[in-house]
């Protein structure tokens, strides 16, 4: 079992470095959804961003803007996180 804990556990680190440290420039850079879906994802963040009223990317905004995404698109930004998050603390 040590290994799934371990992959489980890297996965939560790059997830925590994510919510802290989100780019959402670099995602739209990437395009990670196509550029069409990306650029609505983009949209929907900036509102997420702008109902907390606290004029930066609050972790509730990102959590909330990444749960109502269907766990396909979920699954497309886990595997960014995964790449772009990984092993940085």
């Amino acid at each position: 079992m040590q290994p799934l804990f371990d992959h489980s556990f890297k996965v939560f680190q790059a997830y925590q470095h994510f919510l802290y440290y989100i780019d959402i420039q670099d995602i739209k850079d990437k395009e990670i959804w196509g550029a069409h879906l990306t650029a609505h994802f983009a949209e929907k963040f900036s509102g997420f961003v702008a109902r907390t009223d606290k004029g930066y990317a609050a972790i509730e905004a990102i959590v909330n803007w990444i749960q109502e995404m269907t766990p396909d698109n979920q699954e497309i930004l886990l595997e960014y996180i995964i790449e772009n998050h990984s092993n940085k603390w």
